[in-house]
């Protein structure tokens, strides 16, 4: 991964490493006019939108809130795993794309105040007793049933923030050790560095995945539930990038064939996890383990379920098997937004689900459309005001 093959373009022939070099420097960066007053507004209504479904209904609010959280926090560490990885192989074809790369990972402090609030609404309105009113995480108020008591020295109230405060700091303090050593030119210190984020901010991500999702269904469990899920934050975090570097510059065409590349291969990765992850619990039929699935696959979540693969994988993966839908700004891009809406229904589906009564609950929309859109508007704007880093670090650190 630390290397990529490029594809041969007439206008790269016959002019050797001089011409290569000159195709891969960065073109002049596009700016983003917004006014400071519009700017203002447009974080009014980010707010406002992950705000008033709360104040209708705190447990169907949270749900939403938390779906978008969970949808930046992966998109986001994912740009930065994706660099870490990068620093890690050496690789130089990623120079052009690197500051929007660490970008994207800059706003990782939107989701995560996102999630903060959810945490702190769902331990505010939990009142114990088997009668209390359903909250999000249905452990707070009966942990009387036999799975779930067995797992109570790990899911209990003062566990469960003491590990949400401590998985925070190691994923900011990571994320930004990272962003200031790809300011240096060290390609050693990069690496040994990337090496260190993988492995912490990696099982940091896995805690969060574990408490804040996965304990929302309690007695249900399954061992790939985190590499489920960081294959997806990778591919979020390669089509976030996409974008953004589209959006704020013109790179050129041997770029965007290697981010076409990584797309189309992340893009596999996840679904092969996802398949997995179904055919297994599928073959087994394990009640405890099948019934997470036969509530998703029948039913008023059906819709939703089968076109998770479809809108996640199969478009994006047919649309980017030529090799000129790769090179296309506009292909690409939009191959890109597809799969973020993808990634944002996948979180969905491993969140509505259990706050829904079955057989008859179904999607509760209303209250996770506009945390959606108030979580993007949030994440455009905070990474707007904070990429402030070039394009291309001077010098390559050979």
């Amino acid at each position: 991964m630390s290397a990529s093959s490029h594809v041969a373009h007439p206008s790269h022939e016959g002019h050797g490493a001089a011409g290569a070099a000159a195709t891969r420097a960065p073109r002049a960066r596009r700016t983003w006019q917004l006014a400071p007053e519009r700017e203002w507004l447009l974080a009014l209504v980010a707010v406002a939108l992950c705000a008033v479904p709360l104040l209708l209904d705190a447990r169907q609010g949270s749900a939403g809130l938390l779906t978008a959280g969970f949808w930046g926090l992966l998109v986001c560490m994912g740009a930065m795993f994706f660099a870490a990885v990068n620093c890690v192989g050496g690789a130089r074809w990623w120079r052009p794309v690197e500051g929007s790369t660490i970008a994207v990972g800059r706003g990782l402090i939107v989701p995560v105040f996102g999630v903060a609030v959810v945490i702190a609404v769902a331990i505010a309105t939990a009142k114990p007793g088997a009668d209390a009113p359903r909250v999000l995480y249905p452990w707070l108020t009966d942990p009387g049933e036999p799975l779930v008591m067995a797992k109570a020295a790990w899911l209990n109230p003062l566990a469960f923030v003491a590990r949400a405060a401590g998985v925070v700091a190691v994923l900011l303090v990571c994320s930004t050790m990272l962003e200031r050593t790809l300011k240096q030119r060290d390609v050693h210190k990069r690496a040994r560095v990337g090496v260190l984020f993988i492995l912490l901010a990696g099982f940091a991500t896995m805690i969060a995945i574990w408490d804040w999702v996965m304990s929302l269904e309690p007695k249900w469990a399954t061992t790939m539930y985190s590499w489920y899920n960081l294959g997806a934050a990778l591919q979020g975090g390669v089509a976030a990038t996409i974008v953004f570097t589209l959006l704020t510059s013109d790179p050129d065409e041997s770029t965007r064939h290697d981010l076409g590349k990584y797309l189309f291969a992340f893009s596999m990765f996840w679904a092969y996890l996802w398949f997995c992850q179904f055919m297994l619990i599928w073959y087994a039929n394990i009640p405890e383990e099948a019934a997470y699935y036969r509530y998703r696959m029948f039913g008023p979540w059906a819709g939703l379920f089968w076109a998770n693969p479809i809108v996640t994988f199969a478009a994006p993966w047919l649309a980017l098997l030529p090799v000129r839908t790769k090179l296309h700004r506009g292909a690409l891009f939009t191959a890109a937004l597809v799969v973020l809406a993808g990634r944002w229904l996948d979180a969905y589906l491993l969140v509505g689900p259990s706050q829904s009564d079955p057989p008859e609950g179904g999607p509760e929309l209303f209250y996770v459309i506009p945390a959606a859109v108030g979580m993007a508007i949030a994440l455009v704007l905070w990474i707007r005001r904070t990429s402030q880093m070039p394009a291309e670090p001077a010098g390559d650190g050979a």
